[in-house]
């Protein structure tokens, strides 16, 4: 599996938005965007950024409690978002139900015209699509930056 890396540090929400825009104009149907990094760190912001920027028009809350919402797409790169927050999960082992489920989205996200954002995904432990982006929020050094680490695996 590829992996190609940048690492960039931002210190406010344009330069955030700018890697979210970024990114969604590499997006496809099927693609799974998984999110990991510290409490606070950005994953939520990046996440309502990106959804934004695909044409989501409601308002993008974190799904902590539900662990699950759904966005209709108004922008031709996809017909749904699945934005998925494991925050309140215990780490997935392979064959649980909850991790099952997660490989069948995988599985179909393609063929159902979807884009996958997960935040926690460190959650996943092994589970992971054949291929994905991830991309690793951090506080910064310095009081108000933060450092997006962003992988593509391929």
């Amino acid at each position: 599996m590829e992996q190609v890396e940048e690492r960039l540090t931002i210190s406010n929400p344009e330069e955030l938005k700018a890697i979210s825009d970024r990114l969604s104009s590499s997006l496809h149907a099927g693609d799974v965007v998984l999110l990991e990094g510290e409490l606070g760190a950005g994953k939520t912001a990046f996440t309502q950024m990106l959804a934004a920027t695909l044409g989501v028009k409601e308002k993008v809350a974190s799904p902590t409690f539900t662990v699950e919402a759904r966005y209709i797409l108004e922008k031709g790169v996809a017909r749904e978002l699945i934005h998925i927050d494991l925050y309140r999960l215990a780490p997935l082992s392979p064959n649980t139900e909850d991790s099952l489920y997660i490989q069948e989205l995988f599985a179909n996200a393609p063929t159902q015209e979807q884009i996958i954002v997960i935040e926690w995904a460190d959650r996943l432990g092994s589970i992971r699509p054949p291929s994905y982006w991830h991309l690793l929020f951090e506080h910064g050094s310095q009081e108000g930056t933060r450092t997006v680490t962003i992988s593509r695996y391929a």
